[in-house]
């Protein structure tokens, strides 16, 4: 059976919305350092780049293979936070010292760290931290 285009943006809609569910219901309230948790930032930006029909459209097989396997990671890390296996605020520190490392070159060890702090492959760290990269390009802190 071959799916449709748009019937995999719904599938793919539909099962964003399931994490974002997941990830309000399990992020930590508001502390100090941040107002809104990395993760729920990103899943909110996947659901909003699918939403869009028109950008939609031009997405490439590998960018929705790309939301699929971030959304994936993820989930992953959500469903142990809700279980207890992690904790709440499980992340929340890490993504400051990861810019870092990227801002000074060093994307090996932001690397390392990412893996340190999850049961993730190299290719997903690797992965990983390149989003991260390219988020500090588009923002204009990195060339």
């Amino acid at each position: 059976m071959v799916i449709k285009n748009k019937e995999k943006r719904k599938l793919i809609l539909d099962r964003l919305q399931l994490l974002l569910n997941l990830c309000y219901n399990t992020i930590p309230e508001e502390t100090e350092n941040i107002l809104f948790h990395e993760h729920m930032i990103e899943a909110e930006k996947m659901t909003d780049l699918v939403r869009d029909e028109e950008h939609w459209n031009d997405l490439y097989p590998e960018e929705i293979a790309n939301i699929m396997v971030n959304a994936n990671r993820i989930w992953k890390i959500r469903n142990k936070i809700k279980s207890g296996e992690l904790p709440n605020d499980y992340l929340s520190d890490i993504k400051d010292v990861m810019e870092d490392y990227i801002k000074q070159g060093s994307k090996i060890n932001a690397i390392k760290v990412y893996r340190k702090k999850h049961d993730c492959t190299l290719r997903e760290a690797k992965d990983y931290v390149d989003s991260i990269h390219k988020d500090l390009q588009r923002r204009g802190i990195m060339r």
